[in-house]
Protein backbone atom coordinates (compact mmCIF):
# COMPACT_ATOMS: atom_id res chain seq x y z
CA UNK A 1 0.00 0.00 0.00
CA UNK A 2 3.24 2.08 0.47
CA UNK A 3 3.54 2.46 -3.61
CA UNK A 4 0.64 5.13 -3.31
CA UNK A 5 2.24 7.15 -0.67
CA UNK A 6 3.22 9.53 -3.43
CA UNK A 7 -0.28 10.25 -4.55
CA UNK A 8 -1.47 11.65 -1.53
CA UNK A 9 1.86 13.43 -0.30
CA UNK A 10 3.67 16.26 -0.98
CA UNK A 11 8.25 15.93 -1.64
CA UNK A 12 8.31 16.75 2.11
CA UNK A 13 6.22 13.94 2.91
CA UNK A 14 3.24 15.55 4.82
CA UNK A 15 -0.18 14.95 3.34
CA UNK A 16 -1.40 17.67 1.23
CA UNK A 17 -5.22 18.47 2.11
CA UNK A 18 -5.62 21.37 0.59
CA UNK A 19 -5.27 20.25 -2.93
CA UNK A 20 -6.84 16.94 -1.96
CA UNK A 21 -9.78 18.74 -0.95
CA UNK A 22 -10.24 21.36 -3.43
CA UNK A 23 -10.10 18.76 -6.30
CA UNK A 24 -12.42 15.99 -4.33
CA UNK A 25 -14.74 18.94 -3.42
CA UNK A 26 -15.49 20.50 -6.92
CA UNK A 27 -15.73 17.75 -9.11
CA UNK A 28 -19.61 17.02 -9.31
CA UNK A 29 -19.81 20.59 -10.67
CA UNK A 30 -17.51 20.22 -13.68
CA UNK A 31 -17.74 17.36 -16.03
CA UNK A 32 -13.96 17.85 -17.56
CA UNK A 33 -12.67 17.41 -13.91
CA UNK A 34 -14.77 14.76 -12.76
CA UNK A 35 -13.75 12.49 -15.85
CA UNK A 36 -9.69 13.05 -14.32
CA UNK A 37 -10.80 12.35 -11.32
CA UNK A 38 -12.54 9.30 -12.11
CA UNK A 39 -9.61 8.21 -14.20
CA UNK A 40 -7.18 9.17 -11.39
CA UNK A 41 -9.28 7.02 -9.08
CA UNK A 42 -9.34 4.35 -11.59
CA UNK A 43 -5.55 3.98 -11.89
CA UNK A 44 -4.78 4.00 -8.08
CA UNK A 45 -7.84 1.27 -7.55
CA UNK A 46 -5.86 -1.03 -10.19
CA UNK A 47 -2.95 -0.78 -8.22
CA UNK A 48 -4.63 -1.79 -5.37
CA UNK A 49 -6.22 -4.95 -7.49
CA UNK A 50 -2.65 -5.82 -7.68
CA UNK A 51 -2.17 -5.82 -4.13
CA UNK A 52 -5.31 -7.83 -3.25
CA UNK A 53 -5.38 -10.02 -6.26
CA UNK A 54 -4.75 -13.73 -6.17
CA UNK A 55 -5.74 -17.01 -7.31
CA UNK A 56 -7.61 -18.68 -4.43
CA UNK A 57 -9.16 -14.74 -3.69
CA UNK A 58 -12.52 -14.38 -4.01
CA UNK A 59 -12.79 -11.23 -5.97
CA UNK A 60 -16.10 -9.74 -4.73
CA UNK A 61 -14.24 -9.63 -1.09
CA UNK A 62 -10.87 -8.59 -2.81
CA UNK A 63 -12.83 -6.01 -4.08
CA UNK A 64 -14.27 -4.79 -0.88
CA UNK A 65 -11.18 -4.68 0.41
CA UNK A 66 -9.84 -2.35 -2.23
CA UNK A 67 -13.04 -0.09 -1.32
CA UNK A 68 -11.79 0.16 2.12
CA UNK A 69 -8.49 0.78 1.23
CA UNK A 70 -8.71 3.41 -1.09
CA UNK A 71 -9.97 5.68 1.86
CA UNK A 72 -7.89 4.48 4.46
CA UNK A 73 -4.97 5.80 2.11
CA UNK A 74 -6.19 8.77 0.38
CA UNK A 75 -7.88 10.18 3.80
CA UNK A 76 -6.56 9.30 6.44
CA UNK A 77 -5.17 12.72 7.41
CA UNK A 78 -8.67 14.39 7.78
CA UNK A 79 -8.89 11.83 10.59
CA UNK A 80 -8.78 14.10 13.68
CA UNK A 81 -10.12 11.65 16.22
CA UNK A 82 -8.01 10.26 19.51
CA UNK A 83 -7.56 6.44 19.51
CA UNK A 84 -7.47 5.81 23.42
CA UNK A 85 -3.98 4.33 24.31
CA UNK A 86 -2.83 3.88 20.80
CA UNK A 87 -0.91 6.15 18.27
CA UNK A 88 -2.24 6.79 14.76
CA UNK A 89 0.49 4.65 13.50
CA UNK A 90 -0.15 2.18 15.01
CA UNK A 91 -3.95 2.04 13.96
CA UNK A 92 -3.00 2.71 11.01
CA UNK A 93 -0.72 -0.44 10.83
CA UNK A 94 -3.58 -2.46 12.11
CA UNK A 95 -5.56 -1.28 9.69
CA UNK A 96 -3.73 -2.37 7.11
CA UNK A 97 -2.72 -5.43 8.65
CA UNK A 98 -6.76 -6.39 8.56
CA UNK A 99 -7.14 -5.19 5.49
CA UNK A 100 -3.98 -7.55 4.15
CA UNK A 101 -5.58 -11.01 5.80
Amino acid sequence: MDRLRPARTSATGYPRPGAFGRVRGSPFGDRVVAERLRRVDNRRMDCLRSLFRGPDTDQAEAEARRMLAFPLLTGNHFLAADHGTRTREEVYALAVRLLRA
